[in-house]
């Protein structure tokens, strides 16, 4: 048996195992093909109403084949408020979080997060209502 670790995208490729002992010398060529797989959410992403003034944390998760890239925005209907959220990955996951720290009656509104990488995009959005 061959076990590989922490495979990425770059690990694809031909392998040559060579195994010895006193009885001789036996080969194995292994052929890695990595299939890359689009952003995927982890749980939900609801629809919330949430007192105002107080600090909220969005945070949502995705994986992927290589591990997305995540963005954090306010949608309207003339524009997109893009955040700046801190995204931490671990192997194909990364998980996005942006804290409002005090938001105001006014900042309720349509929040979206993509997820992004070569094979895909995924969006998810809820509506946080602050009152």
């Amino acid at each position: 048996e061959v076990f590989f670790k922490e495979v990425t995208p770059k690990s694809g490729g031909v392998y040559t195992v060579t195994a010895t002992n006193q009885e001789g010398t036996d080969v194995a060529v292994i052929v890695l093909d990595i299939v890359g797989q689009s952003p995927q959410f982890v749980g939900s992403f609801n629809n919330l109403t949430l007192p105002h003034l107080t600090p909220h944390m969005i945070r949502v998760s995705a994986f992927g084949l290589p591990a997305p890239e995540m963005k954090i925005s306010k949608v309207s209907d003339d524009s997109e408020v893009v955040f700046k959220p801190k995204v931490v990955t671990t192997g194909t996951t990364s998980t996005a979080s942006f804290t409002l720290e005090k938001p105001e009656v006014s900042d309720s509104g349509w929040f979206k997060v993509t997820a992004s990488n070569e094979y895909g995009i995924n969006t998810t959005s809820a509506y946080l209502e602050f009152t």
